[in-house]
């Protein structure tokens, strides 16, 4: 007998069916010995064993949507926090704002977040909840970019493969610091990473021979591109994990 191929559907925002391509008839999920639910990673979702489909319904979609906005009070907070880490000296903090001042205000970063899509402050929130100790990284092509500025990676984004770490920005909502970044706009504000590895957003040309990017900083590199800070290819998966930084893009507004 053939039953045909299996789709997952939906009738509403409160039931998960499948639907029969033969008969046409949605059925209940429960009634299908063939799904069940999955977790992926930090996602929940319902898998189909006849054509290995993974899906969400569309209730779960807007859940996830809801839990990536913070509540007022939240959002206060993560201003507060940021702007206090622009009022400080720059010898209070490796000198993050120091050349950052000259180019921008606190007023058009105070603008520019609370005009952002709540999704991006969200994802502000969670690299600083993993003590990123979230600034501002830069200033460019219209762009201010936030992200973990902390001396060293989060210990919370430790990895020994780079797959894991995409895994784990994906769902934050974040992009991986890659090494044109790290080495030209990151390592101008401080000496971050010092004697610690940070592990790196990397090409697929590193990828496919099975190696990685990472940067550090050493006052006793004799092969510096600034004051030590390097880029070096080492074995993905290796031994010794290291953690990653993340960010991500505000539209600057100045008006």
């Amino acid at each position: 007998m053939n039953k045909g191929k299996e789709q997952i559907g939906k009738t509403d925002s409160s039931a998960i069916t499948v639907m029969s391509s033969a008969t046409g008839i949605r059925i209940p999920i429960g009634v299908v010995p063939n799904l069940k639910k999955v977790v992926l990673g930090a996602r929940t979702a319902i898998y189909n064993g006849i054509t290995g489909v993974y899906t969400k319904s569309s209730r779960q979609a807007r859940e996830t949507e809801q839990k990536r906005e913070l509540s007022p009070e939240e959002m206060e907070e993560l201003i507060s926090i940021i702007k206090s880490r622009f009022d400080a000296p720059p010898s209070h903090y490796y000198g993050t704002m120091k050349d950052l001042k000259e180019t921008v205000t606190w007023a058009v970063i105070e603008k520019s977040l609370r005009n952002a899509n709540p999704a991006l402050l969200w994802s502000l929130n969670e690299l600083e909840k993993a003590d990123g100790h979230v600034d501002l990284m830069a200033d460019k092509e219209g762009f201010l970019y936030f992200g973990d500025c902390a001396q060293r990676a989060p210990v919370e984004h430790k990895n020994n493969r780079h797959k894991k770490a995409v895994e784990q920005a994906e769902p934050l909502g974040v992009e991986m610091v890659d090494d044109d970044f790290w080495l030209r706009q990151l390592q101008k504000l401080g000496k971050f990473d010092n004697d610690e590895r940070c592990l790196l957003k990397t090409d697929d040309n590193h990828l496919n021979q099975g190696l990685v990017l990472v940067g550090r900083y050493s006052d006793y590199s004799s092969q510096s591109t600034k004051e030590g800070a390097n880029v070096t290819s080492v074995p993905d998966g290796g031994d010794s994990a290291s953690a990653w930084r993340g960010f991500v893009k505000i539209p600057k507004l100045t008006d």
